[in-house]
């Protein structure tokens, strides 16, 4: 049973990794922001955000 509850975890948080990193791909490339592909890095994707935002 806790194989199960460990595939189910794993299986979601992959799931939520990948729309979050589709979604911040789409955002930069609708505003035009070069390196969007930094959205499948994690902590580049943090600075993508950064960069989207206009913040250092």
């Amino acid at each position: 049973m806790e194989i199960i509850f460990g595939l189910f975890g794993c299986g979601m948080g992959l799931f939520v990794y990948l729309f979050m990193s589709v979604s911040i791909m789409t955002i930069a490339n609708k505003t035009g922001t070069p390196d969007a592909w930094w959205a499948w890095l994690p902590i580049l994707n943090v600075l993508l955000l950064l960069r989207i935002g206009g913040k250092p």
